[in-house]
């Protein structure tokens, strides 16, 4: 969107809507009173912290990264990409 590209904004509003792997919640109240306590205990950042709470109270399986700090977080399994390459 930042290059005004539309067939790329396309291509990913699609892989988002219609991946089998990719579940897209709301945040509701609940997931942003749990955001800020995450976020308090691991002292991250607001978006690492939503996407991490997202994924605990949806039980997701692990959450892929490319951020290493967030293996410090351990209410979920944390995958970072790096480790995988090497």
């Amino acid at each position: 969107m930042e290059e005004n590209n539309e067939e790329l904004s396309k291509k990913y509003a699609d892989l988002l809507t219609s991946s089998e792997h990719l579940t897209l919640i709301d945040i509701d109240r609940d997931i942003a009173i749990e955001t800020a306590k995450l976020r308090a205990k691991y002292k991250i950042k607001v978006p690492d912290a939503i996407q991490l709470t997202a994924g605990i109270v949806n039980n997701a399986g692990v959450f892929v990264t490319n951020d290493t700090n967030l293996k410090k977080v351990k209410e979920i399994k944390v995958i970072v990409l790096d480790d995988l390459l090497k």
